[in-house]
């Protein structure tokens, strides 16, 4: 899941607000919005982090039946994005009384109810699921918070979750580690900045090792020009 996404699959009747959900989410429009039906055709990709997990969204064309080659091939793959999903969002209009609900056989997934600015249908009232609004932003906070508990299963705090790394990283974090805490004491007992710069420049690259290489004259530069290390 950290390395590929959690592949969540946004699932619903044309017309229900899937393709604006992915677009509010994303903060751009990446998707065609339109009042026709059959809009979308084809399954777009992008990803977003919520609270740390990468998310990887999957906007699909609508589910129905058609009789239009192209549209009834985009709703293949919608199918086959569904099988593969480690989430599905499914979308409904929720200012109208449900009408063919999925059940997606115990696979993981969430009950969206959009277009609640409209007044949600009093139908919906016995169904658990998530009160949104494309429209009015209305539902955010709720839906990633139903995400999490989807992946976390509601027993795992965010303070809790650890990233498991390999072995080579963590020799490089805890290397960095001790190199700082050297560092630390050295500007607690006074001692000059060049001496302090190779503990903070050998804790960097340990750093860089695991992330990537980094700028230290820059970063070191900028450290030493805030701290008055006499103090």
């Amino acid at each position: 899941m950290l390395r590929h996404g959690l592949r969540t699959v946004i699932y619903g009747a044309p017309n229900v607000g899937k393709s604006s959900l992915l677009n509010l989410l994303l903060g751009f429009d990446r998707a065609i919005v339109s009042e026709l039906p059959g809009t979308t055709r084809d399954t777009i990709e992008e990803v977003i982090n919520i609270r740390g997990i990468p998310v990887r969204l999957i906007d699909t064309a609508g589910a129905r039946e058609s009789f239009d080659l192209v549209e009834s091939e985009g709703i293949r793959r919608t199918q086959r994005q569904v099988e593969q999903a480690d989430l599905v969002i499914q979308v409904v209009d929720g200012s109208r009384p449900p009408v063919n609900l999925q059940d997606f056989d115990g696979r993981k997934s969430l009950l969206l109810l959009n277009k609640c600015d409209l007044g949600a249908h009093p139908e919906w009232r016995e169904f658990e699921g998530v009160r949104f609004s494309c429209t009015e932003r209305l539902g955010l906070e709720d839906l990633n918070q139903s995400i999490w508990d989807r992946v976390m299963g509601a027993k795992v705090k965010l303070a809790d979750v650890r990233v498991a790394i390999n072995a080579r990283h963590q020799a490089c974090l805890q290397r960095a580690k001790q190199l700082l805490a050297a560092g630390r004491r050295s500007l607690q007992d006074a001692k000059s900045p060049e001496f302090v710069s190779i503990e903070l420049r050998e804790a960097l690259d340990a750093i860089g090792e695991v992330i990537g290489k980094v700028d230290t004259e820059d970063l070191l530069g900028r450290i030493f020009s805030e701290f008055c290390i006499g103090k």
